[in-house]
């Protein structure tokens, strides 16, 4: 299935987030995350106006953590 993110809302890419996050937080480490989790970060970030500053800044540093989790 692909995933068209700018036509997400806000919401379902947070809760799609969720899920990816889950995935790791499983032991997962498979490289279609890490691109995964790449595309979830850019799309917040152009949906920024969206989201308070914080909030967005929450997922960001968070999303970054989980991409530095997932080896090269």
């Amino acid at each position: 299935m692909d995933l068209n993110y700018e036509e997400m809302t806000t919401c379902e890419i947070i809760e799609y987030y969720k899920r990816v996050k889950d995935y790791i937080d499983q032991g997962f480490r498979v490289e279609g995350l890490k691109d995964e989790l790449n595309l979830i970060s850019k799309t917040l970030k152009g949906k920024s106006t969206e989201m308070s500053g914080s909030e967005l800044d929450q997922y960001l540093v968070e999303i970054e953590t989980y991409l530095k989790s997932i080896r090269h």
